[in-house]
C-alpha cells in the first residue's frame, strides 16, 4: 500500500472522530443537558431541616404545635401564637382567645342578644343617660381592611384615607411608592414598622375612637405631602338582636349571623341566615323544587347539580366516589380528575403511586406485581429489587469449585456452598467475614457487590497440606451498556462491488472508500447515541426533581423551602422553576407561566392543591389568566 493511501486512510479517521465529538458537544451546548453520569443527586429528604431535632424555633410545624413553632408544648415555652395564627385551645393564643381554631382578640363585652333588659334610667339636668343591663360575651370574625401608600392626582396618599371599622378589625397599610414610609399617630402612641417599596404592616384596632395616622418620615403639610394621613373611626362591638339596628354581625335588620333566621326578601349571606335555609345572590329567597337542574348542591349531590342519583361530575367539581365523576376516578382531594402518571395517586394499572404499569418503571423499594413494573427489572415479594446472581459451590481439598465467579456490580450475590469432605472455611475479607464450613451442611453466603474488581476468596480453616492453595478469584464488572446497533452495508452493493473483478488499483481505491464510509457512519452513529443518552438522563432528571416535590409536600414543606433545598444540591432555576412555585413569586405569575406550558386549567388546579394553596387564593390566580 503507497503511503499516499495510508496518509488519506488516517485523515479520514481523524476527520470522523472530530467530527463525532463536535456534533456530540454542540448537542449539549444548545440543550444545556449532561452527560447520564453528571446528573446531580437529589439531596435526601429530611425529617427536619439540618437533620437537627423537632422543637419550637425550628420554624416547622411539628410536634404538636397548633402553627409554626407556637401552640401545643411550645405554649408552656412562652411561645404561644399571635393573632390569626391556627389553634386548638384557649391557651395557644397571646390574646387568650381562641374562635373557629384563629387566634382573636377577646371580643368586647356587649349586651345578650335575643334577651330583652329593663333599662336603668338616672335624671341629670337637662339629659337622660340609659344604661344596659348586664353584657354577655358575642364572638364575631375581624374584618380586614387593606390600605395602600401611594402617589394619586400628584400627592402622596393613603388610599383610601377614611375607614369606619370595629373593634378587632385589622388594618394591613402596603407601601406601594417607591421611597421608605412609616405610618404613625401624631402622639407616637401607635408606631408602625418602616415600609420599603412592596412591605405591609398589619395592625389590629384594639379600643374604639378615632385614630389618625400619617408619615413619620415625610411630616411635611405642603406640595405633594399635604393632606398625607388617614382617618380611622373606629366603633364598639355592641347591639342587641332587638334593637331596631343592623349591627353586630347581622345581614339585615335584627337578623342572620348570630341573631335569627331572615325572612324572604331579607339580605343574607349564607343559607343558614335565611329561614327557608336558601340564600339566592345574597336574599333570602322561597326554596324551589329540588332537583337535578337547580343549581344547588342538594339531594345525595356531591356538587350542584352533580354526583350521586343525579349526572357524573366534570372534571374539577366534588366527589365522594370514583362513580360520581365522568372519568370515572375521585382523587384522594374529594375531586373529580383523569387519571394520569403524575397525579400523585396510585390508579389506573400502577403498581405504587405514578408508577409501574403503563407509567414510568418504580424505583428500588417501591412496590410492584412483575419484574416490568421495575426499573432493576425484578420484582421480589411485590417490592422491587436489586438483581440476584445465585451460585452453586463446593469445597473440597484443595479447590473451591468453581474457583473463579463474574458477577455485575450492583448485584446481589448468593452463594450456596457444601464442604463434602472436612471441615473448610470461606473467607472473603472485601465483602463478608470467614464462614466455617463444616462437611455435609450447606451454608448460604449473601452480599451485594458494591464496588468493581479482582477479590480474592480463600479456606482460613487448615484442611490438609494443600491448604495454602485452596483460594478462588471474584470478578466484579460494570454493567454492560446497550450495544448500540451499526448500520450494515447493502449486500447488494457489496456483492455488486466485488462481482465486477476489477484492476488492481481499482480494488485499492475501492476498498480504502468503503473504509471511509464505515467510519462515517461509526461516527454518526455515536454522535446519535451520545444525543439519546444526554436526552434521556435529561428527563431523568426531570422525573427525580417532580418526585422530590411531591415527596417534600406530602411531609409539610413549604415550597420555598424545597426550591432552595434543590438550589444546594446543584439543580438550576430552570430545571425547577416549570414545577414549583419560586420565591417571592405571586401565585398569579405561576399561573401564567404553567398556562404558557400548556397546562389545562384542570391540571393547574389540582397541581395548586396538592402545594397546599388555598383555593380562594387558586380562584382568584385563576381568574386573572385568560382560557
Amino acid at each position: 500500500m503507497e503511503k499516499k493511501e495510508l496518509f488519506v486512510i488516517f485523515g479520514s479517521l481523524l476527520v470522523c472522530i472530530v467530527l463525532g465529538v463536535f456534533l456530540s458537544s454542540t448537542y449539549n451546548t444548545f440543550t444545556g443537558a449532561t452527560t447520564r453520569d453528571s446528573v446531580a443527586s437529589l439531596p435526601p429528604i429530611p425529617s427536619m431541616p439540618g437533620g437537627s431535632p423537632a422543637s419550637c424555633s425550628d420554624t416547622i410545624k411539628n410536634q404538636d404545635e397548633s402553627d409554626r413553632d407556637c401552640g401545643g408544648v411550645c405554649s408552656p415555652l412562652g411561645k404561644k401564637c399571635a393573632l390569626d395564627k391556627t389553634c386548638s385551645t384557649m391557651e395557644d393564643c397571646e390574646s387568650g382567645y381562641c374562635y373557629i381554631q384563629r387566634c382573636k382578640i377577646k371580643p368586647i363585652p356587649s349586651v345578650e342578644p335575643l334577651l330583652k333588659k329593663e333599662p336603668i334610667i338616672t335624671e341629670e339636668p337637662k339629659k337622660t343617660v340609659i344604661v344596659l343591663g348586664p353584657p354577655a360575651t358575642i364572638p364575631r370574625t375581624p374584618n380586614t381592611y387593606s390600605i395602600s401608600i401611594e402617589l394619586q392626582n400628584g400627592k402622596f396618599a393613603f388610599v383610601p384615607n377614611k375607614v369606619k371599622a370595629i373593634v378587632s378589625d385589622i388594618l394591613i397599610i402596603t407601601n406601594k411608592d417607591s421611597a421608605q414610609h412609616q405610618p404613625v399617630t401624631p402622639d407616637r402612641s401607635i408606631e408602625g414598622d418602616k415600609l420599603s417599596s412592596g412591605q405591609s404592616w398589619s395592625y389590629t384596632l384594639i379600643t374604639p375612637g378615632e385614630i389618625v395616622f400619617h408619615d413619620d418620615l415625610h411630616p411635611s403639610t405642603t406640595g405633594i405631602w399635604s393632606d398625607f394621613k388617614i382617618s380611622i373611626a373606629v366603633h364598639p362591638w355592641s347591639g342587641t338582636c332587638d334593637d331596631k339596628q343592623k349591627n353586630l354581625d347581622e345581614t339585615d335588620t335584627d337578623c342572620g349571623g348570630l341573631c335569627p333566621q331572615c325572612q324572604v326578601g331579607k339580605s343574607c349571606k349564607i343559607n343558614n341566615d335565611c329561614t327557608t335555609s336558601l340564600c339566592r345572590d345574597n336574599v333570602c329567597s322561597h326554596p324551589l323544587p329540588i332537583s337535578c337542574t337547580d343549581n344547588l348542591k342538594n339531594q345525595d349531590e356531591t356538587d350542584d347539580d352533580c354526583g350521586g342519583s343525579c349526572q357524573k361530575c366534570a372534571d374539577g367539581k366534588s366527589c365522594a366516589s370514583s362513580s360520581d365523576c365522568k372519568g370515572n376516578y375521585c382523587s384522594k382531594s374529594g375531586l373529580c380528575l383523569t387519571p394520569s402518571c403524575t397525579d400523585n395517586e396510585k390508579n389506573q394499572d400502577e403498581s405504587a403511586v405514578d408508577c409501574g404499569g403503563k407509567c414510568r418503571k418504580c424505583l428500588q423499594g417501591s412496590t410492584c406485581s412483575k419484574n416490568e413494573d421495575c426499573v432493576t427489572a425484578v420484582c421480589s415479594n411485590g417490592i422491587c429489587d436489586i438483581p440476584t446472581t445465585e451460585i452453586q459451590m463446593v469445597a473440597k481439598q484443595f479447590e473451591f469449585v468453581p474457583n473463579q465467579i463474574t458477577v455485575t456490580k450492583g448485584n446481589r450475590v448468593r452463594i450456596n456452598i457444601t464442604s463434602i469432605d472436612v471441615p473448610h472455611g470461606f473467607s472473603l475479607p472485601a465483602f463478608i467475614p470467614i464462614k466455617k464450613l463444616l462437611p455435609q451442611i450447606p451454608q448460604q453466603i449473601e452480599f451485594i457487590a458494591d464496588k468493581v474488581g479482582e477479590f480474592e476468596f480463600l479456606c482460613d480453616v487448615y484442611c490438609g497440606s494443600g491448604h495454602k492453595g485452596m483460594r478462588g478469584k471474584l470478578i466484579i464488572k460494570e454493567k454492560t451498556a446497550e450495544k448500540e446497533a451499526g448500520a450494515e452495508f447493502p449486500v447488494a452493493k457489496e456483492k455488486q462491488i466485488f462481482e465486477e473483478k476489477p484492476t488492481l488499483p481499482q480494488q485499492k481505491q475501492q476498498w480504502w472508500m468503503l473504509l471511509v464510509i464505515t467510519l462515517l457512519i461509526v461516527g454518526i452513529g455515536f454522535s446519535l447515541y451520545q444525543k439519546q443518552e444526554i436526552k434521556s438522563s435529561h428527563l431523568q432528571k426531570i422525573d427525580f426533581v417532580q418526585e422530590y416535590i411531591t415527596t417534600m409536600r406530602k411531609k409539610g414543606y413549604s415550597d420555598d423551602h424545597i426550591y432552595h433545598q434543590l438550589i444546594q444540591h446543584g439543580y438550576t432555576k430552570q430545571e425547577v422553576e416549570n414545577h414549583i412555585c419560586l420565591p417571592g413569586e405571586k401565585l398569579e405569575q405561576y399561573v401564567k407561566r404553567l398556562r404558557r406550558l400548556g397546562y389545562a386549567r384542570e391540571k393547574i388546579m389540582k397541581e395548586l392543591l396538592v402545594a397546599g394553596h388555598k383555593p380562594g387564593s387558586i380562584h382568584d390566580a385563576l381568574e386573572h389568566v385568560k382560557w
